[in-house]
């Protein structure tokens, strides 16, 4: 039995040589000088598809797409790896059922002397690399194109200590710069000089990589020196590895509506200023008014019971009539002063006994209506707010309630609290008259009255006034009802504070 062939440096058995060719998985096999295909291991059979005896003989050409055959792309490759002793390319190559693959191909020329024996080809089949790679290709162009098309946005990248990499159209537009201006500075030339001394923009790169991204509003400088308003957005970027790569900057302007927020505060401070100076105005008239006022209504009043006797009856009309005038004016200036007072004093949050107020004014509108009236005030009611308010409040809503329920056989009012969709909300409710809810909204507008004046009377003030005290305590107030099916007239005050006690309140 012969002695097997040992290895030694610098030859390797012809026999082992030829096995590991054979076996191997990558696509090896050699051409003979004509680039005839003169061998084929299993590699290459499951990468092209070919059996031995299909492909053996035929020209490599055969692997290549007719534009390459037609260009003479197979003789170029035999001639740069016979030149030169070596050839690679990568490009598109064809399997026996006709189906493409992207490939590396390297083309080795077998020499002997000066004699060329033939070439060895090793293919390696790349096609999921190239779609990966003409995935990201696409993506990048799309980015490109997206963010080079937007023009509202300036869009730009920044390398990890926040230089520049690049500049969209939106980006020269809003900054003046073009981009080989501004390509390689840092992002810091948008700030202004005392942002720059206190290091804010870095404070927003270090807080963009601690925390992923971030957002500001804030003063920005163009090229020409001018300011604008901006909306600014910092995201970190980090590769699949996790490692930080830059970052990415999206700018607006916002200057227009900072301007336009500017001039709405201002206009808000001047119309908040001629409101206190009306409701002043209101409040001092009204005060001053109400002596004279008191003066005729006392007076009449003692016209009609000493002298009413001495008059004609047209006399006795006249008095009576003036007399009621004077009424209607005294209640008019005590609205007037309520209205003014719910706007210009600032409201106490103190702990308030609901049903006890509720209750007192019930009771002193009861002694007055000189008629029964049931009223209805539930147990526990509690809330957080100026207690001098809120009985105005509750006076004018129980006032209504008395009003309006004057004609029904068997008035009810009832006062408690009820969930809504606004939340817990405290509640007047009665079964008389009646509202039509689409004018429900109008009846909190000063001197709004829905119903005949000659058949119920008022000022038109008491809602409006219900509705300033409880905005100034931060509540809502609204009303629901229908015509003859009563009205509920419902409002919301903030609740108690943390230390402060909630049980009842609402």
């Amino acid at each position: 039995m012969p002695e097997p062939e040992i290895i030694r440096p610098g030859h390797v058995p012809a026999d082992a040589y030829t096995r590991f060719v054979q076996d191997t998985a990558e696509s090896v096999f050699f051409l003979d000088p004509e680039g005839r295909v003169a061998s084929w291991n299993q590699g290459a059979e499951r990468l092209s598809g070919y059996k031995p005896n299909e492909i053996i003989g035929k020209h490599f050409s055969v692997f290549f797409p007719a534009a390459d055959i037609h260009a003479r792309k197979p003789q170029y490759e035999l001639r740069v790896a016979a030149k030169q002793g070596r050839f690679e390319d990568e490009g598109w190559r064809i399997r026996a059922d006709g189906t493409m693959f992207w490939a590396n191909v390297i083309l080795t020329a077998l020499l002997d002397g000066d004699r060329l024996l033939g070439y060895a080809k090793v293919t390696r089949d790349l096609t999921a690399r190239r779609h990966a790679e003409e995935a990201l290709r696409q993506s990048e162009e799309r980015f490109r194109l997206l963010t080079h098309s937007v023009k509202d946005y300036a869009i730009f990248m920044l390398d990890t200590r926040g230089h520049i990499i690049s500049w969209n159209e939106g980006a020269r537009q809003l900054k003046g710069y073009e981009s080989d201006e501004i390509i390689g500075e840092h992002f810091s030339r948008f700030y202004e000089p005392s942002d720059i001394d206190r290091g804010h923009p870095q404070w927003e790169l270090e807080v963009a990589l601690r925390d992923g991204r971030y957002e500001e509003e804030g003063w920005r400088v163009r090229k020409d020196g001018s300011r604008f308003w901006a909306n600014v957005t910092i995201t970190a970027l980090r590769d699949a590895t996790g490692r930080h790569v830059g970052y990415a900057k999206v700018t607006r302007d916002l200057t227009t509506r900072k301007e336009a927020e500017e001039e709405l505060r201002q206009r808000a401070a001047a119309y908040a200023n001629i409101n206190r100076e009306l409701d002043a105005f209101s409040h001092t008239v009204a005060h001053d008014l109400r002596s004279p006022i008191r003066a005729m209504e006392h007076l009449t009043s003692i016209l009609l019971e000493e002298e009413g006797g001495g008059l004609t009856p047209d006399g006795v009309e006249t008095l009576r009539s003036l007399h009621a005038t004077a009424l209607s004016m005294a209640r008019l200036v005590q609205d007037l002063l309520d209205f003014s007072t719910a706007a210009g004093r600032q409201p106490t949050r103190d702990e308030v006994d609901v049903t006890a107020l509720a209750r007192q004014v019930g009771d002193e509108y009861a002694r007055l209506a000189q008629r029964p009236v049931e009223v209805r005030v539930q147990e526990g009611l509690v809330a957080h707010a100026d207690a001098h308010l809120l009985r105005v409040a509750l006076s004018n809503l129980l006032s209504n309630a008395f009003k309006f329920t004057r004609k029904v056989p068997h008035p009810r009012i009832e006062v408690g609290v009820e969930e809504t969709e606004h939340g817990r909300a405290f509640f007047v409710r009665d079964n008389g008259i009646g509202l039509e809810p689409a004018h429900a909204s109008r009846l909190f507008r000063p001197f709004t009255r829905l119903q005949n004046s000659v058949e119920f009377e008022g000022t038109g003030i008491g809602l409006a006034t219900v509705f300033r005290i409880i905005d100034r305590h931060g509540g809502r107030v609204w009303a629901t009802g229908k015509p003859e099916q009563g009205a509920t007239f419902y409002f919301t005050l903030p609740p108690a504070g943390p230390t402060d006690p909630q049980e009842g309140s609402a």
